[in-house]
């Protein structure tokens, strides 16, 4: 994951959880961050990171792409 901006010292390594909303054509809607990032400047940086993530759609019976939730874990740098 390409982060280009140091996140502040009191973010650096630490673990969070993202959630992704996702459209039925794979692009991200909306995200959730917990915990939340306290740094309003940081916290904006890294929704703008996370909002140009792109996934494979989940899929009704049919085969048809929905929009669906996902989460995932992400370690912030520590550098």
């Amino acid at each position: 994951m390409p982060f280009s901006q140091t996140p502040p010292k009191d973010l650096r390594g630490k673990h969070v959880t993202v959630r992704f909303w996702v459209r039925a054509d794979g692009t991200v809607e909306q995200t959730e961050v917990v915990p939340a990032i306290s740094d309003g400047k940081y916290a904006e940086y890294f929704k703008q990171v996370m909002l140009t993530y792109r996934f494979r759609p989940a899929r009704d019976p049919s085969g048809q792409p929905v929009a669906g939730t996902y989460e995932m874990g992400i370690d912030l740098p520590s550098k």
